[in-house]
């Protein structure tokens, strides 16, 4: 068996409605490379798992799909099906995101390809706000503004990255660390892991759509939910890891802070807005700027 380029790596729970749509724009894929396809369902009873080993079945050599004895929960399940690629890069897709550009690998392959000092590659994506399948509505999920060629130094600030669109290399680190199973952060922490390594590319078209909706483990939180855990991320990387020497690692959590503070401003919760006001101002004094209540 030949040892493939990319490894797609599809993780799945209870997505039989869009399962099908993920792994047939993978196989879509035109490529002049081997790839694989690897699917970690996480033991779903919706039907989500049948459909995959009936792509399997249908697929042999291309397509694995994980033996699941039971359910592992979203981060084990992650980490094993990243363990399980044998690729010199990973392409990652959740089972309810699907690829829209058939020569999506092929372009960020040949990219990571002629520039080693990249370690991650991505594009722009769509973005669905909807159970509805046609209601897809045009997003820049890069985010990346004017920038191409970022580092870790801006991703550290924010996650940039929809991770449908992201290509990676592989193996930049030996095994995940304790400190990641604490995060509930979605792939901001394996982003930031990888770009440890070397430099991040935005491609500057979209190859993917993200469906945004309640069911996702990100999308389902409250917006106050997404704070919390951002601010314990930072709090577990400031504990555990050297991000916080970068220039922008404090910037960032007092920026946290202030969403917070205005969050609570709109909603006209001046006590809770105080507090995380005076939160912010004891950790991180210099970074913090003045705030107006938003219109």
């Amino acid at each position: 068996m030949s040892i493939p380029l990319i490894s797609v790596c599809i993780i799945s729970y209870n997505q039989a409605a869009y399962i099908k749509q993920a792994i047939d724009s993978a196989i879509a894929q035109r490529v002049n490379f081997p790839i694989e396809i690897i699917i970690a369902d996480d033991c779903s009873t919706d039907g989500t798992r049948e459909i995959a080993l009936d792509y399997q079945r249908k697929f042999p050599g291309l397509i694995t799909v994980l033996p699941r004895e039971k359910n592992l929960g979203p981060a084990y399940n992650f980490i094993d099906l990243i363990y399980a690629a044998r690729g010199k890069y990973i392409a990652y897709l959740e089972g309810d995101d699907y690829w829209t550009v058939d020569s999506k690998l092929q372009q960020q392959a040949d990219f990571l390809e002629q520039h080693p000092d990249f370690v991650i590659c991505f594009t722009d994506s769509l973005e669905t706000f909807s159970e509805d399948l046609n209601d897809t509505r045009n997003y820049k999920g890069g985010g990346s503004g004017t920038m191409t060629e970022t580092t870790i130094n801006e991703l550290i600030f924010r996650n940039y990255i929809q991770t449908c669109t992201v290509v990676f290399k592989n193996k930049l680190f030996d095994k995940f660390p304790e400190w990641y199973m604490q995060l509930k952060m979605g792939d901001w922490p394996l982003h930031l892991l990888n770009a440890a390594h070397g430099k991040i590319k935005f491609l500057p078209f979209v190859s993917a759509v993200h469906r945004n909706h309640s069911s996702g483990v990100w999308s389902s939180q409250h917006i106050l939910g997404r704070i919390h855990n951002t601010i314990k991320a930072y709090e577990v990387l400031a504990l555990h890891t050297d991000f916080k020497n970068l220039p922008n690692f404090n910037k960032s959590k007092s920026n946290v802070f202030l969403s917070s503070v205005k969050y609570h401003l709109k909603e006209n919760e001046f006590g809770k807005a105080i507090v995380n006001l005076i939160k912010g101002a004891l950790l991180y004094p210099a970074n913090l700027i003045s705030i107006k209540k938003p219109v």
